[in-house]
């Protein structure tokens, strides 16, 4: 059962003020005719006292509509625009409550070219996935090997001169004679007090020129003293220098030494190099090397069809279009996606292990056999490629390069259709590497 209070207050005969938890009204006339007024309209009650018999009604029904409807159609002064996956704007306002589509147009109304932004912007982050996906095969580097600097920051800081503790004031300002004037000739004692006057000036000022030159000299002798240690600290932070530089240098000659002797020193190298690499989708990487370093073996977990983007945005005027990739385009996205895998670690590969003669990369994916239900490991291409093929590709074109045709360029195994649907091979193995040497 709900609770109802009422309370009625008379302020003169026939005006009652009447108090309830929902708010205040005010009731003007008699019993049997009166009207009362409060937030829900105007209301109209006529009764015949005694028989229970009454009316009741509101008196301005179609102004209380008009309020109402004018009151739904202003929009919220804070608005947020939300995208669906069929690309369809919609509003809500500031507590998340979705407003009629009316809004949608207000608010292309109110901010065209902010309006015009928040699609264009959606777009971009719905298309940047198969962008980088597409883009990948831009980063593959030349087999040209250049040495990477060893990073080595100097641990000291430069050091910074000291600031004089001795603060000097203004230069003091001699005081000047003063001039004879007519007034001198009148009043006799007038020349005497600017005499005196200026006496008193010039003993200030030579009492000020005094100080100011202690200050001085104080000033130059800690001034001296702050040169002199700051170049020391020089000298010693510049000889410190030199010797971290030459430390270096030292040790990068070492590293390069090991680099083309010591597989450790190889997987370092290599290891860095991969995890510098902004995979767009996740990419599990496991790599040997032979006892001589000249051969490289790399297994990659390639990322899953399922998790390529199926969609792609358009921009059209004022309208944002969203459609899924078809499933032969998918396909080919993939197929060229896990191909640019391929191409960029044998060109990491080449570019930073110099002795390296011979890659051998090889990429599985992770599928559901429908004949026992388990998922198990199927290799989709398997590449030996050497620094001398790899060289045949033109680096200024990457743009252009089929990536599953380019690792062609070495021994391929890869049974992929016109559609791009990979059918299991069997990868090369490192016995066998060896055994066809």
């Amino acid at each position: 059962m709900g609770l109802r209070f009422r309370k009625s207050i008379t302020i003169v005969p026939g005006v009652r003020v009447n108090l309830g938890l929902k708010g205040a009204s005010l009731s003007v006339g008699t019993r049997g005719a009166s009207l009362n007024l409060s937030s829900r309209g105007v209301y109209g009650n006529v009764g015949i006292p005694g028989t229970g018999i009454s009316y009741r009604t509101q008196l301005n029904s179609q102004s209380t509509k008009a309020i109402r409807s004018s009151s739904v159609a202003e929009a919220p002064a804070n608005i947020q625009l939300s995208i669906t996956e069929a690309g369809a704007v919609e509003v809500f306002d500031e507590n998340d409550q979705r407003l009629p589509t009316r809004f949608v147009k207000e608010a292309e109304r109110i901010d065209p070219e902010g309006f015009q932004d928040f699609l264009i912007q959606h777009k971009d982050q719905i298309n940047e996935l198969v962008q980088k996906l597409t883009d990948l095969v831009l980063s593959v580097p030349e087999p040209r090997y250049r040495p990477t600097p060893l990073y080595r920051p100097f641990p000291q800081s430069v050091p910074e001169k000291q600031e004089n503790p001795v603060v000097l004031p203004k230069p003091p300002t001699e005081p000047q004679h003063p001039e004879s004037s007519w007034l001198d000739s009148v009043i006799p004692f007038s020349h005497a007090r600017k005499r005196e006057r200026f006496e008193r000036d010039q003993a200030a000022y030579l009492q000020a020129t005094e100080e100011y030159q202690r200050l001085m000299d104080q000033y130059n002798s800690e001034q001296n003293r702050i040169d002199q240690q700051y170049q020391a600290d020089m000298t010693r932070y510049l000889a410190a220098q030199r010797e971290h530089e030459a430390q270096t240098h030292e040790l990068q000659d070492q590293r390069e030494q090991s680099l083309r002797e010591d597989t450790n020193t190889m997987y370092a190298v290599f290891e860095d190099a991969v995890q510098e690499i902004d995979w767009p989708r996740e990419t599990l990487i496991a790599f040997n090397f032979s006892s001589c370093g000249k051969h490289l073996f790399i297994d990659v977990d390639l990322p899953e069809i399922e998790d390529i983007s199926a969609r792609e945005a358009t921009f059209d005027g004022s309208r944002l279009r969203i459609k899924k990739l078809s499933a032969t385009r998918q396909r080919n996205l993939y197929a060229h996606h896990v191909g640019s895998i391929g191409l960029l670690l044998c060109g990491i590969g080449f570019n930073r292990l110099p002795s390296i003669r011979q890659i051998v990369v090889s990429g599985f994916s992770q599928r559901k056999d429908s004949r026992t239900g388990y998922t198990r490991e199927e290799y989709l291409y398997s590449c030996k490629m050497s620094r001398r093929a790899f060289s045949q590709i033109n680096f200024s074109g990457l743009a252009d390069l089929n990536p599953i045709e380019t690792l062609a360029l070495g021994e391929l195994r890869c049974d992929i259709s016109k559609t791009s649907l990979f059918k299991p091979i069997e990868p090369f193995s490192e016995i066998s590497t060896f055994a066809e040497q």
